[in-house]
C-alpha cells in the first residue's frame, strides 16, 4: 500500500502532538495498524488507504475472531481503526470511513484490584525484611503508595526530582505533564536509607540520573517494576494480579475512605477534574498537603 508507513507515522505523531498519549499508547496504536495494513494488503490484495471497504474492514475483525483474539483485544484494535480512518478523512485522503460498519464487543471494565491497608503495609514492609534487604525495591514500592505515581513516571523520577528535606518528589506523565506530590516519613526513611546504601557501595546518584537504575546504571522498564512487584506479592502471599496500578488504585480507595476531597485525590494523582468533583463544586477543597496529612494511611507528619 502507497505510503503505509507514513501515514501509520504521521497518524502517531498527530496523536503525540494533539492528545499527549504515552509510549504506550502509541506502541499499541502501531501494532494494530500495522497489523490491519499487512492484512488489507496479503489477504485483500489492497493497494492503497483510499480502495479500502467497509466489507474488507469488517472481514479483518472477522478474522481476528477466527484467531481466537479476546473481547478487550477486538475492542481496542476497533478504536485504532476507527481513529486512523477518521485521521485519513481530516487529511482528505479518504472521502468515506470505511471503519463505521465494524461490530466489535463492549467491554465492560472489571473493577480494580483493591488491598487494604493491611496488605499494603506487608507489601511495602518485605524487601527491607530479608537476609540482605533490598533497599532500592523498598524505596520504589513506598514511594508508589506514598505518591499513586504510575510505573512509568516512577522510572522516569531522576535524582534532582526527590527533595527529601522539605519532603516531596516532582513527577511527569507520560504526556509531559507535571506536578509535584508530598512525601510521607515513611518513604522518606526507606528513600534515605536507599540513597545511604547506594552512596555506601559506590554508586552514588547523581542529580541528572535516573533515580531508580538498574544493574546496568540505566533507566529500569517498567516490565522489571511490574515483574519486582509480582515477585514480592508471591513471598508475601497476596492475591495475584497485582501490578503499580493497583497500589495507585488502593491508594484512591483509602483516601476516600477517611474523607478525602475529589479534587484533592486528582490533584496528587495527576488527573484532570473528576465527574463528582465537577458536580459538587462547592465542597471545601484542602490544600495538598492538608488532605494528605489527613488522609495518606502512611503520611505521618504534620501539616504546617
Amino acid at each position: 500500500m502507497t505510503s503505509v508507513n507514513n501515514w501509520i507515522d504521521n497518524f502517531l505523531k498527530d496523536m503525540s502532538e494533539k492528545q499527549g498519549c504515552s509510549d504506550n499508547t502509541r506502541a499499541a496504536y502501531r501494532s494494530d495498524l500495522v497489523q490491519y495494513s499487512h492484512y488489507l494488503q496479503t489477504k485483500e490484495s489492497v493497494s492503497s488507504w483510499d480502495k479500502v471497504t467497509d466489507v474488507q474492514t469488517a472481514k479483518f475483525i472477522y478474522w481476528l475472531k477466527d484467531r481466537q483474539e479476546s473481547p478487550a483485544t477486538l475492542a481496542r484494535k476497533a478504536v485504532s481503526i476507527r481513529r486512523f480512518h477518521r485521521f485519513l478523512i481530516r487529511n482528505h485522503l479518504l472521502e468515506r470511513d470505511p471503519s463505521v460498519m465494524i461490530d466489535a464487543p463492549r467491554i465492560t471494565p472489571k473493577p480494580p484490584l483493591i488491598l487494604t491497608v493491611g496488605e499494603v503495609e506487608r507489601l511495602l514492609e518485605k524487601p527491607r525484611h530479608s537476609d540482605k534487604p533490598n533497599w532500592r525495591d523498598a524505596a520504589m514500592l513506598e514511594l508508589l503508595y506514598a505518591t499513586g505515581m504510575r510505573a512509568t513516571e516512577l522510572i522516569n523520577l531522576k535524582r534532582g526530582d526527590l527533595n527529601l528535606e522539605l519532603g516531596f518528589v516532582r513527577c511527569r506523565t507520560g504526556r509531559g505533564r507535571e506536578r509535584v506530590v508530598p512525601v510521607g516519613e515513611p518513604a522518606k526513611q526507606v528513600l534515605g536509607r536507599y540513597l545511604e546504601e547506594s552512596e555506601r557501595n559506590g554508586s552514588e546518584i547523581r542529580s541528572d540520573q535516573p533515580l531508580f537504575p538498574n544493574r546496568r546504571n540505566a533507566r529500569m522498564t517498567r516490565q522489571s517494576v511490574w515483574k519486582m512487584m509480582k515477585t514480592y506479592a508471591q513471598q508475601t502471599g497476596l492475591r495475584s494480579g497485582l501490578s503499580p496500578e493497583t497500589l495507585r488504585n488502593s491508594l484512591i480507595a483509602h483516601l476516600f475512605e477517611r474523607g478525602a476531597d475529589p479534587e484533592s485525590v486528582d490533584e496528587l494523582m495527576g488527573r484532570s477534574a473528576s465527574a463528582g468533583s465537577r458536580r459538587f463544586p462547592l465542597r471545601r477543597k484542602e490544600t495538598l498537603r492538608q488532605m494528605y496529612g489527613h488522609c495518606h494511611p502512611r503520611a505521618r507528619f504534620k501539616n504546617q
